[in-house]
């Protein structure tokens, strides 16, 4: 399992938390899963940016952003990497703060389809360090794992194709995030982690 996910105990999500990313994000009604870069300067002093400005020192990294994922109930996305497809990010931090019924699936490497750009709310980057940005839409059709969204929060590697199967939810999906600089690997971070 730790190829593709890393179950995070650390700073849980507060229900003030939930309530203030919640209010500062809507999903599109004609979209299955959707990124945020939020405006809500509230989000600022929340308790979920706090920590994760804790845990970057912790990790020896810094705060690259904090966004919010929205997914429709119902829906599946399309398999995609984080990032562009020659440079792709391996790695963010998801918390999953409210929904049901979900699953995180990875799939066998596919040409690219697309690529998306995203708006982050506060990107930044370090010379020779810059952050891949967007993601990439992967034409893949083999599931390699899949795991249920029933943690609170978790290391995901985004470098795999992967995709959030919410066909059975029956409430929409608010995942809270949080991505560090500088870039380190999926097998960096877990170092890392096995060292706390």
């Amino acid at each position: 399992m730790n190829r593709y996910i890393r179950e995070n105990n650390l700073f849980p999500l507060t229900e003030r938390d939930i309530e203030v990313f919640g209010n500062a994000v809507k999903h599109p009604d004609d979209e299955r899963l959707t990124h945020h870069a939020i405006k809500d300067k509230s989000i600022l002093y929340t308790d979920f940016t706090k920590n994760m400005l804790r845990l970057a020192n912790i990790l020896d990294l810094d705060v690259s952003s904090i966004t919010a994922f929205t997914g429709k109930a119902g829906e599946e996305c399309l398999p995609h990497i984080d990032g562009e497809p020659d440079r792709s990010y391996s790695w963010r931090l998801a918390y999953y703060a409210k929904g049901n019924n979900s699953f995180l699936n990875w799939w066998m490497q596919g040409p690219v389809i697309e690529h998306r750009a995203l708006e982050l709310d506060n990107k930044r980057e370090k010379e020779g360090d810059e952050t891949p940005t967007g993601y990439s839409v992967i034409d893949t059709k083999e599931i390699l794992f899949t795991q249920p969204i029933n943690m609170k929060s978790a290391f995901v590697r985004t470098d795999i194709p992967h995709s959030v199967d919410m066909t059975d939810a029956t409430e929409d999906r608010l995942t809270l995030s949080a991505t560090f600089f500088p870039h380190i690997t999926w097998y960096e971070l877990n170092e890392k982690l096995d060292r706390l």
